[in-house]
């Protein structure tokens, strides 16, 4: 195994680089997601280190329907603090309970998740990463996830993975990086966060 993939060295490399939070974050809409990660091929059906996400359900009015992300939604006024939210959010989708079935590694980076506008507030994603340490029994919520898929980060550390597409809105079109894991397109704000994740491991 990568080395650099171990519960031990993703937690060193987490402790050694303090994530960049922004500081005007609790002014602006906020939400958090979490990286499961595990190394058991029991769990993944795979050799290596995986990392859980998720295919969202198909909505109407939902931004992010239909993309892979990982588990995980906005703040609610009841949570005490974002990890909080991370941990609800975890349960309520997936039916995972972090705090007996993970431990916690650390904290990538906070993600603006669109542009700053005079008209509206901001809104930050905080991304916190785990290790599984009990087997999974999840319960997805239908009309939340389509589908679970556990992805090893060898495929994300192999740069010939990479390729490019093209996103559309009204008239303008932008290429994009994104990966295809069989089926599955990883891009936009989900595959940022991926790539803070191999940054800070060392990729």
């Amino acid at each position: 195994m990568n080395q650099l993939f171990t519960k031990s060295g993703i937690k060193e490399a987490l402790e050694k680089k303090p994530p960049h939070l922004f500081w005007w974050r609790r002014w602006a809409k906020r939400a958090a997601t979490g990286a499961l990660l595990s190394d058991d091929p029991a769990v993944t059906g795979g050799e290596g280190t995986h990392v859980l996400l998720m295919k969202r359900a198909e909505r109407e009015g939902d931004p992010w329907s239909g993309d892979m992300s990982f588990p995980g939604g906005r703040m609610d006024p009841g949570d005490v603090k974002i990890y909080t939210t991370v941990l609800r959010e975890y349960e309520e989708e997936v039916g995972f309970d972090l705090t007996s079935g993970a431990d916690y590694l650390g904290r990538l980076p906070d993600t603006q998740a669109r542009p700053i506008a005079w008209n509206r507030k901001p809104f930050v994603v905080a991304t916190f990463v785990f290790w599984q340490t009990a087997i999974p029994h999840f319960k997805p919520d239908p009309t939340e996830v389509a589908d679970l898929v556990w992805l090893p980060l060898d495929f994300l550390a192999d740069r010939a993975n990479r390729q490019t597409m093209v996103w559309k809105r009204k008239d303008m079109e932008v290429e994009l990086p994104c990966y295809w894991y069989g089926e599955y397109r990883l891009w936009g704000l989900t595959l940022r966060m991926l790539d803070e994740l191999m940054v800070v491991i060392g990729v």
